[in-house]
């Protein structure tokens, strides 16, 4: 049995329109898929919304989307894919911070070892790496990758 409303987008004003004076609150929707609740979110931040999403609390395992990802997590395949002349997120790093998954996207390698440390930082462990949905065998991997980039220059603005 599928569980249903297993994903959530939480939306509201963007804290630059808030004042003092009048207080915002923020919408919750639930969705049976991930398609589902990124279709949602791209609507919302087309609207000006502050949007964060992830999986509903208590499912394993648990995946939020920050407010500062949830962009290029909103992209549909099409957006996120270089043959259609856009930048790839072709790079995934997670890993688990006190039981909860932490996911960030990045176009570039060196994107990727950026977020990797920062990730580091805060308490994550392990730190997992994927380019294009295919972790990275070695530690040397990233390495040369962003090598690369800095000898072809990597396309990216």
């Amino acid at each position: 049995m599928v569980d249903e409303n297993t994903w959530y987008v939480m939306f509201g004003p963007r804290r630059s329109y808030r004042t003092p004076d009048r207080r915002s609150s923020q919408t919750i929707h639930h969705f049976d898929s991930e398609a589902d609740a990124r279709s949602f979110a791209r609507i919302a931040i087309r609207n000006g919304h502050t949007v964060v999403a992830g999986t509903r609390p208590g499912l394993e395992p648990v995946t939020r989307v920050a407010a500062e990802q949830v962009r290029i997590w909103a992209l549909d395949r099409a957006e996120r894919d270089p043959r259609q002349g856009r930048a790839s997120m072709a790079f995934t790093v997670s890993g688990d911070l006190d039981g909860r998954q932490e996911l960030r996207w990045a176009a570039t390698a060196t994107e990727a070892a950026a977020i990797a440390a920062e990730l580091k930082g805060l308490g994550v462990s392990p730190i997992q790496i994927k380019k294009d949905g295919l972790a990275l065998e070695d530690a040397g991997a990233l390495e040369r990758m962003i090598a690369a980039e800095a000898r072809q220059g990597s396309g990216y603005e």
